[in-house]
């Protein structure tokens, strides 16, 4: 192993130093604590993995899907706004869900995310004692995830596609009853 050319300085020593040699010196120090300070954000996120992992299981820190009570919502909604590497993995599972156009994959990604059982119980606003999804991290990844996919979506479409599918979910819930 190669060894550094820096030679360790006593303190007696420092004084003798000249002033571009402390002003080296200056700089390894500043060097040596702005790379400590990046490592120790490493370990931390490392630790919000390990704990994660350990939370949800394996490498897939997703919880499971589809969501089936408002509870479950609003647990996940909470782990994504804490955890950018959820909210990542998150936006992948979306993307990876497709869709052959923009209200094709705003449907595919919702009856993949809820139930229509819980689905008759949100709505976008939360209008009529519904749940409101509007503001959720939740939405707004399925919606960053669709611009991606079908630039020309705008808010208002994603909005009204969204609200169309939790409208329809209480009709589906009753068939499936059937």
């Amino acid at each position: 192993m190669e060894k550094d050319s820096f030679e360790p300085v006593s303190v007696p020593d420092v004084q003798e130093l000249s002033i571009g040699d402390k002003n080296a010196l200056i700089a390894h120090i500043f060097d040596i604590k702005t790379n400590m300070a990046i490592m120790l954000d490493h370990i931390i996120e490392m630790k919000n993995l390990v704990s994660c992992k350990q939370e949800f299981g394996g490498d897939d820190l997703l919880p499971k899907f589809p969501i089936n009570s408002i509870r479950d919502l609003i647990d996940i909604d909470k782990y994504l706004s804490e955890n950018e590497v959820v909210a990542k993995q998150m936006g992948h599972f979306i993307y990876n869900i497709g869709g052959k156009n923009s209200k094709d994959a705003v449907y595919r990604a919702l009856e993949r995310l809820y139930t229509n059982y819980i689905g008759q119980y949100i709505s976008w606003t939360g209008a009529k004692g519904n749940f409101k999804i509007k503001d959720m991290k939740l939405t707004a990844i399925m919606r960053e995830v669709i611009r991606q996919r079908f630039e020309n979506v705008t808010d208002m479409e994603f909005e009204s596609m969204t609200k169309s599918w939790f409208q329809h979910a209480k009709t589906r819930y009753e068939r499936t009853k059937k």
